[in-house]
């Protein structure tokens, strides 16, 4: 019940908001209309700005604005989850072959390993290639000093 609830829900949002873009539409030829029946000699370039504006531009809020030392912060989340993963890497691949086992799967173990390999070398590279973004952004700090 719950999930016809979840889709009738997005639904009703769907269609409501593709009514509002309808209306808005409908709305700003109702307008363009008016000002031409009122003045008919109105510029093209004019119309056409007012029936499809430009984007407004994109201004980053102050809250999402990156830091300065975004490299460094970069470096310390690829050390992290480079770890986590490794960790995790074994917990995965026992608990694939604990599953597959306990239902009577023999080929789990090489999926459960391989998942543990996989999970492993994952971690691995993001661990030991964190080095590199640090250094590429000391080279670019280099370069603008110089």
């Amino acid at each position: 019940m719950a999930v016809a609830a979840f889709w009738l829900a997005l639904a009703a949002v769907l269609i409501a908001n593709r009514w509002k873009a309808r209306h808005v539409e409908a709305e700003r030829h109702a307008t363009i209309r008016l000002i031409i029946e009122k003045d008919p000699h109105v510029d093209l370039a004019k119309i056409k700005d007012l029936l499809y504006p430009p984007p407004p531009p994109f201004v980053c809020p102050p809250n999402l604005a990156k830091p300065d030392d975004e490299a460094e912060e970069i470096y310390g989340l690829m050390r992290m989850w480079g770890t986590i993963l490794m960790i995790a890497a074994i917990g995965l691949g026992s608990l694939i072959i604990g599953i597959g086992l306990a239902q009577g799967l023999r080929n789990a173990i090489p999926f459960g390993a391989g998942a543990t390999v996989f999970c492993f070398l994952v971690g691995v590279g993001l661990f030991f290639s964190a080095r590199f973004v640090l250094r590429g952004s000391k080279t670019d700090t280099q370069a603008r000093d110089a």
